[in-house]
């Protein structure tokens, strides 16, 4: 396992800041940085490789008006050639390519409730596949390509007063609750339900989703664990409980381990980089002779984290 600091980032920043600025000649004096270029400069973040690492998308976010637009962007890494994906004129994020990379799957709000949208790369238009009444704030692809897993909360309970001004806190009904789309039939069902609040997930096989969550959401502690979901009744198994708080669940493409960012003891920020074997193995900190702290991380491969 190598573990890579990434120059990707500053790639993606130089290759915004020229397009926003335009070309500058051999020899010519640097262009003053002022508040109003400031604003014009495009801002990349939340990278993803493809499967063959050859094409990296991301979102890239400007100014549009008086308000910041996120849009889908695609880097040829072998070329270093940036171009623009997506262009509603609503917002676009959380890029993530299907397993076979011949499509991507991302957010937008473009009906006014944020849905998932798949996108192939051969053309076409966005494809909404999802229909949630409630936003959805984050998803994953099935290993096999076949089906999606997102967050979102169930609908409002029958009766319930929606011109109510009262503010309650700690509904079990607002918690997100983990749902699975087929994407042939469109089809869509509930997976998870009770005091569950689950604030990150990713596939493991096509049967089984690992989810940092808890069973105390009203508790005013830390309580996160990791659990084994079962895609086929929403059951939940311990898996494993890392030092707390951690957070940045990010399985291997190959499905073989994981990483996360947890402490060296118990708080009170996630610092290190840890890798653990999708089959229960003990985790192993990876960065604990780095003096700094790890603050995100991708998978280039199964060898090779970023």
């Amino acid at each position: 396992m190598r573990l890579l600091p990434s120059a990707m980032f500053g790639l993606l920043s130089l290759a915004c800041t020229a397009q926003s600025a335009g070309p500058m000649a051999t020899g010519a004096i640097p262009i003053t940085l002022t508040p109003e270029r400031a604003i014009r400069l495009r801002r990349p973040s939340d990278l993803h490789f493809s499967s063959d690492g050859a094409r990296l998308a991301c979102v890239v976010s400007e100014f549009s008006g008086s308000k910041m637009m996120p849009h889908l962007w695609l880097l040829d890494v072998g070329r270093g050639e940036l171009r623009q994906f997506t262009f509603s004129q609503k917002s676009d994020w959380s890029p993530r390519w299907a397993p076979d990379s011949e499509a991507l799957a991302f957010l937008s709000d473009r009906s006014g409730v944020t849905q998932v949208y798949v996108m192939r790369m051969d053309g076409g238009e966005a494809d909404a596949i999802t229909a949630s009444r409630k936003d959805i704030s984050d998803f994953a692809w099935s290993p096999d390509g076949k089906q999606i897993a997102f967050l979102a909360p169930e609908p409002e309970p029958e009766g319930n007063d929606l011109n109510n001004d009262a503010q309650v806190a700690d509904r079990e009904y607002d918690l997100d609750r983990l749902w699975v789309v087929d994407l042939a039939s469109r089809k869509t069902r509930q997976l998870t339900s009770g005091a569950w609040r689950i604030s990150e997930f990713e596939w493991v096989s096509s049967d089984r989703i690992l989810a940092i969550a808890n069973d105390k959401p009203k508790a005013e502690t830390w309580t996160n664990a990791l659990y084994s979901v079962s895609v086929r009744d929403g059951s939940f198994s311990l898996f494993s409980k890392p030092n707390q708080p951690f957070e940045g669940l990010l399985v291997s493409p190959g499905r073989t381990q994981f990483a996360f960012v947890s402490t060296r003891a118990s708080g009170p920020i996630p610092h290190d980089l840890f890798l653990q074997a999708t089959n229960g193995a003990s985790a192993s900190d990876m960065t604990s002779s780095t003096d700094r702290a790890v603050y995100e991380a991708r998978w280039q491969d199964d060898s090779v984290i970023l």
